[in-house]
């Protein structure tokens, strides 16, 4: 998740189940104990200005995660970005990759993100972008591979001034089995994936003038194509957010929705984000922040939730959540967070960067989980820096599963955290922890695999056989390299033994994309994957 645009200036969730009867049940708390901290270690380094997950850049089945210090003063420019490798204990120590701008002034790592798997190669990339440059813009895509990602830039794009100071993966928006990528910031420019990697030149451009923030939206429409949802503030005028949808011939140049906040200058559409399937429609659903709201409080903040449907999400917002604390900015940072408490739903997480408890401005991050029912009203877990004018929550976003052990878990950054350096700033992963879960035995599932007669690849037609070892509650599903749900294959009670499901290549659309899937079957609290390559 990268921070709002304007210009630098100095200055473990928990996994909630329980085993009972053999089925799962969500239990409604969380650890408030963050599993992994790290700082820049450099004066002004600005570290954890903007984070993100980076998927699995190298393979192991465990996600990883970026961080950028956009004016880390390195030897040769201004700017590094880390990645650090999840691993059975969680994240590792020490970063696995770092690059660094080689620019003065230049801001490298202000916007960091994954960026799906944009060749095709079973590998998740990333994508950085930078802060300043008058005479122009640019940002950088680095692919992984079994040894992690390269020590240079496999792709970079240039654009005006201002390009790359907001980067994002759009996820497949034409259908072509490769992740595509959006750049912002006074327009957005649309690159799709192929098996070089991205292409060359923008494939569209959004035309918007004033652009402040994209992000994946998911499928909204359900239609089988990723869409983009675009956060628009001209500050003398308006404030507001476009929805464009995906289509075999790529993102659709005008928005099938657009939504308006009803306060003048409350910043509605200065953060975006794709929420996952929050309600388990089928559809995926999107925020809308609103950071300097107000409703009893001034500049409180609200979010807006929206469901995706079949044609168009609703103009009025199906859920909403306030800060209730002025000067909050509360929705100064929204994101999808993944499903952290196991219950197939997507969760929601909202920063709030000026929130007070005890000291001025520490901010506090908050988790909503989702239901059919919708998000949580209240918060289910919170937590905060326990820093004044830290920044904790100016950036944070959904960390995947660092541990593979079934759970999303979430980082957040607080840039301007001093420890001692001035303003080096900090980072935090809040891991999945299994509340009420007995112990794993030394037996481990036997591994989810693919048996004769399927080729794999195959244009479709995998057959999936697993084992439990005893009945529960086995859920069964196929992701795409981002992470998110294609296709339920069970989810519910099954007997011990063997089992045989069938994955034909269908999903949210009819017929997926040829690219690299991945099964996952849960159960127990263990996670078994294969991968699958689907070749139409």
């Amino acid at each position: 998740m990268c921070p709002h645009p304007p210009a630098l200036r100095p200055p473990g969730v928990a996994v909630l189940a329980a085993l009972a009867a053999g089925s799962f049940a969500a239990v409604a708390s969380a650890s408030l104990t963050p599993s992994w901290i790290t700082e820049g270690n450099r004066v002004l380094a600005l570290y954890g200005r903007s984070v993100a997950s980076a998927g699995d850049v190298n393979g192991d089945g465990y996600a990883d995660v970026i961080v950028g210090a956009p004016l880390y003063q390195n030897p040769g420019g201004q700017g590094r970005v880390f990645v650090i490798h999840g691993s059975p204990s969680g994240l590792l120590s020490a970063p696995a990759w770092t690059a660094e701008g080689t620019t003065a002034s230049q801001g490298f790592g202000h916007c960091v993100a994954g960026a799906g798997d944009v060749n095709g190669d079973g590998y998740a990339d990333v994508v950085v972008g930078r802060a300043y440059g008058d005479a122009g813009g640019q940002a950088w895509v680095y692919h992984g591979s079994s040894a992690g990602l390269g020590t240079s830039a496999n792709r970079s794009a240039v654009g005006p001034p201002g390009f790359g100071i907001i980067v994002a993966g759009a996820g497949d928006v034409n259908g072509g089995g490769f992740s595509d990528m959006v750049v912002g910031r006074d327009g957005a420019w649309i690159y799709h994936g192929s098996a070089s990697g991205l292409s060359l030149t923008p494939d569209l451009e959004l035309t918007a003038t004033f652009v402040r923030r994209v992000a994946a939206a998911g499928d909204v429409n359900g239609d089988g194509f990723d869409d983009v949802l675009v956060g628009l503030a001209n500050p003398t005028t308006f404030y507001g957010a476009s929805l464009h949808l995906g289509s075999a011939s790529g993102l659709s140049p005008t928005s099938s929705w657009t939504g308006y906040g009803d306060q003048v200058g409350a910043e509605y559409g200065s953060s975006v984000a794709g929420a996952g399937d929050v309600n388990l429609d089928g559809f995926d659903d999107i925020l809308v922040g609103e950071p300097l709201f107000a409703n009893g409080q001034p500049t409180e903040g609200r979010v807006y939730l929206y469901y995706g449907s079949a044609g168009a999400p609703d103009t009025s917002p199906d859920w909403t959540a306030e800060g209730n604390q002025a000067g909050a900015l509360f929705g100064s940072v929204v994101a999808g967070a993944g499903d952290i408490d196991g219950d197939g739903h997507a969760d929601l997480l909202i920063g709030s960067p000026a929130y007070d408890n005890g000291q001025l401005d520490e901010g506090r991050v908050f988790v909503y989980f989702g239901s059919a029912l919708g998000p949580s009203l209240t918060p289910d877990w919170t937590a905060e820096s326990d820093q004044a004018d830290s920044k904790f929550a100016s950036s944070a976003a959904g960390a995947g599963d660092v541990d593979n052990d079934g759970g999303a878990g979430i980082i957040v950054g607080a840039y301007q955290f001093q420890n001692p350096e001035d303003f080096e700033g900090r980072s935090y992963v809040y891991q999945t922890a299994l509340v009420g879960v007995p112990p794993r035995p030394e037996a481990t599932i036997p591994s989810l695999s693919l048996a004769p007669p399927t080729a794999n690849p195959s244009p479709g037609g995998f057959e999936l056989r697993f084992v439990l070892p005893a009945a529960g509650r086995a859920r069964l599903t196929v992701q795409d390299v981002a992470g998110r749900t294609v296709a339920v294959l069970c989810d519910g009670v099954e007997s011990a033994g063997p089992h045989v499901v069938l994955w034909d290549g269908g999903g949210r659309a009819e017929h997926m994309p040829s690219g690299v899937y991945v099964a996952r079957l849960e159960f127990a609290g263990r996670v078994e994957q294969r991968k699958l390559v689907l070749a139409r």
